[in-house]
């Protein structure tokens, strides 16, 4: 489940795990607190690892990762091999 950031009128900042379909807070879930909260827009976790997606090209030819020196080195070794046939 996300968790989402708010902040209330007395200043405190709290971090609460709610779902998606979930409506904001309008209170402060601080013990004591009564005073109206508003949701942060805040950074997210979400990140895409691993060499998939530049490789397998959802990214769109543009932003393609650049070929590392290995790769050069087999494409130009592929190249002069296939100039003698």
């Amino acid at each position: 489940m996300p968790m989402y950031d708010y902040l209330c009128n007395k200043g405190h900042e709290t971090e609460v795990e709610q779902r998606i379909v979930e409506d904001s807070l309008t209170v402060c879930p601080k013990k004591g607190c009564r005073s109206t909260a508003k949701r942060l827009i805040c950074r997210t976790n979400f990140q895409l690892k691993g060499n998939g997606w530049f490789s397998q090209g959802y990214s769109g030819s543009s932003n393609m990762a650049p070929p590392n020196k290995a790769d050069k080195a087999k494409a130009k070794a592929k190249k002069s091999t296939e100039t003698k046939k």
